[in-house]
């Protein structure tokens, strides 16, 4: 693993500070994910938030095609940081891979808690993105049962 990932990984930010640059922040791993994405897996949000503020590639898509908004989705981080990443000029209806958004990514992984779910429509999250099986958000909220999702969704919904 590469230094600086090991660093992100175990919330050593005085290190990070001390060994980051204009020409590593970008830096990949074997899977295509940077730092920024390593620090939100890892639920190092102090690091996230630096390595945002730091200017790092917020749209960088990994090998699945997740930038960080997907990766906020997964991983359950501070919702501030969404917030964040979306003043800085993430992407919001960036799709992965399989034509999913951040906003289905985030109803997917929702387990009860909306907040997520609900900054994205804030946002001007896209409700009618279909993925590659022709699938939207509120088709998967629709398969799931989760009604408190179906409701928010249709509340915003155009």
């Amino acid at each position: 693993m590469n230094a600086l990932f090991k660093m992100v990984s175990d919330g050593d930010l005085i290190s990070l500070k001390n060994e980051l640059n204009d020409n590593n922040i970008n830096r990949l791993n074997v899977s295509s994910v940077n730092l920024l994405q390593n620090a939100l897996k890892h639920k190092q949000d102090e690091i996230a938030r630096y390595l945002i503020n730091q200017g790092i590639a917020i749209n960088h898509k990994d090998d699945v095609g997740y930038n960080a908004l997907h990766y906020l989705a997964v991983y359950e981080n501070d919702i501030s940081l969404a917030e964040l990443c979306l003043q800085k000029g993430a992407d919001i209806n960036a799709t992965d891979n399989y034509g999913n958004s951040a906003l289905w990514t985030a109803i997917f992984y929702a387990r009860g808690n909306y907040n997520y779910v609900e900054c994205l429509l804030r946002n001007n999250a896209d409700v009618s993105v279909v993925n590659k099986s022709g699938k939207t958000p509120l088709d998967l909220a629709l398969l799931l049962k989760f009604q408190g999702l179906i409701d928010l969704l249709a509340k915003y919904t155009r």
